[in-house]
């Protein structure tokens, strides 16, 4: 009697280890895929369709990156203000950790696409691999309807 009573113990016993180890197990897969990318696209800020106003063709989504970061595409006219837009590296927490100013060039009064390129230095953050890259249409004006960003998912080394 006491031998059955003792096997129960040890029986339950290990369908708790086994419960845990489980758990254990399985948080340590999810973990790992949250640092996989799940499929990258660009996203944008405000309204309209960002392909008709702005072309990044340097770092594309989900590029590991160094610093400096080089930052080249084209936009079109109205994206930039006195031929320039500002351009911000953010870090897995949300914050700003290097900014600076895309410049045209070419001329950038028009409705044509214009060259850009900015180059951004910054410490790698102390926490996560991944960041976004903002670019942010130069907006002078109160209205907030003018507003646009196009956001890059980049990961770091």
């Amino acid at each position: 009697m006491i031998m059955i009573h003792m096997n129960k113990k040890l029986l339950v016993l290990i369908i708790i280890l086994v419960v845990i180890f489980t758990g254990i197990w399985s948080l340590g897969k999810k973990e790992m895929s949250i640092n996989t990318l799940p499929e990258i696209k660009f996203s944008i800020i405000g309204s309209g369709d960002y392909q008709d106003k702005i072309k990044i063709t340097s770092p594309v989504p989900g590029a590991i990156i160094t610093s400096p970061v080089e930052v080249h595409g084209e936009a079109r006219g109205r994206w930039f203000f006195e031929g320039s837009f500002p351009v911000d590296l953010i870090d897995w927490d949300g914050k700003i950790i290097a900014s600076g100013i895309a410049q045209a060039e070419g001329e950038w009064m028009t409705e044509n696409y214009v060259p850009f390129k900015v180059s951004l230095t910054f410490t790698m953050p102390e926490y996560g691999d991944r960041g976004t890259l903002v670019l942010k249409k130069d907006n002078p004006s109160d209205r907030r309807d003018l507003d646009a960003a196009v956001e890059v998912p980049v990961r770091f080394k």
